[in-house]
């Protein structure tokens, strides 16, 4: 039995406590990143003080790393500005290059060890940091290549049961790199044990991206974990729960050529997932309060183009300046509209609200 405690253990359970999921997403992931700095700006702390449990997939994994880590959300949008071109190989022969390579193993995909020296380098001093010395309730989510298992990285509950697989002292970072490995992008990684190395120890895995398969958004299993493995320490009555997701698009008229069609089919399956975990929370784990919080862009956006990155950005600002955080932390319910991104298009929703019992209320 791990000795292992919650970080909000000694906390009342008259005290709400907040949960949150972070969507995978790829670039689009500067777009949480945002919305959590300006979280950061009004309550004059680092985004990772308000929560007591994060979760995240693919590049919300990054971010969950981050704010669990300690790291300010303004640092992780910086990571997303600065730090991606030492990830994304986007030079002008990469592409042929890559494509003679496909019929080669593996030729096309990045190796995902630039992803793990950006992710330690983020992590500062804090880069060699286990899952269970986290300053809170972290899960991450990936899938095992060779069983085809979807595991949840977590620091160690205090009272796991029989099942439970022990994931605590896993490395941070190398979790968050395995749910990151997209295998559209990313080689496959192996998770360690040893923190600073990623070629010793003792290895599980390997891993790829954990929105393969239904974790595209993890909240349902989040909120599995905090209510049902974490002894206690965790009400459904006395959590409220926050999802953030990276923005989805859709084309706006049918797909033509094989090609397209293929990724309209993958992107539709991975937006499916997002939505039945957002009813399966609203359905039959009704917390205290429930936000689930996205901004449509209008289009389909690719999570790996650099040149996305300027209008993403601005599509983080506009949707940070919609969300009104002083209400979530409330725990009250604030529809809301933003305006289009991007401008040519028409007005977009951002979707925020909680369970039905709950007032639903305007913006001031």
């Amino acid at each position: 039995m791990s000795d292992h405690r919650s970080p909000y253990d000694e906390k009342t359970t008259t005290d709400p406590k907040f949960l949150l999921s972070l969507d995978g997403g790829g670039l689009r992931g500067i777009i949480p990143a945002m919305v959590l700095a300006k979280l950061e700006a009004q309550t004059g702390r680092p985004a990772g003080e308000t929560f007591a449990f994060v979760a995240g997939t693919s590049t919300g994994a990054i971010i969950a790393a981050g704010l669990a880590a300690g790291v300010p959300a303004s640092e992780i949008v910086r990571l997303y500005a600065e730090g991606s071109a030492r990830v994304i190989d986007e030079n002008w022969w990469s592409w042929p290059v890559r494509q003679v390579r496909f019929y080669l193993h593996r030729g096309w995909q990045q190796h995902s060890a630039r992803l793990y020296e950006l992710i330690r380098d983020t992590l500062g001093e804090q880069r060699d940091m286990r899952l269970n010395d986290a300053s809170m309730d972290v899960m991450i989510t990936a899938r095992h290549v060779d069983s085809g298992e979807h595991w949840h990285f977590t620091n160690d509950p205090p009272d796991p049961s029989p099942l439970y697989v022990p994931t605590g002292s896993l490395s941070l970072a190398h979790c968050a790199v395995a749910s990151s490995a997209e295998p559209m992008f990313f080689s496959p990684w192996a998770v360690n044990d040893d923190p600073a190395r990623h070629d010793q120890g003792i290895q599980v895995g390997p891993f790829v991206d954990g929105g393969v398969g239904f974790d595209a958004n993890p909240v349902y299993h989040a909120c599995l974990e905090a209510f049902e493995n974490r002894g206690g320490t965790y009400t459904a009555a006395e959590t409220i729960v926050v999802s953030l997701g990276s923005g989805s698009g859709r084309e706006r008229q049918a797909p033509r050529g094989l090609g397209r069609w293929i990724r309209w089919t993958f992107q539709e399956m991975v937006d499916s997932s997002v939505e039945q975990q957002i009813r399966l929370v609203r359905r039959y784990c009704q917390p205290r309060a429930f936000y689930r919080i996205n901004i449509d862009l209008g289009r389909a956006v690719r999570r790996d183009r650099l040149a996305s990155l300027k209008g993403l950005r601005r599509c983080g600002e506009t949707l940070a300046n919609a969300v009104d955080w002083e209400a979530i932390l409330a725990g009250e319910t604030t529809p809301f509209t933003v305006p289009a991104w991007p401008t040519p298009m028409p007005p977009l929703a951002v979707h925020c609200g909680g369970p039905s019992r709950l007032p639903l209320r305007t913006p001031r």
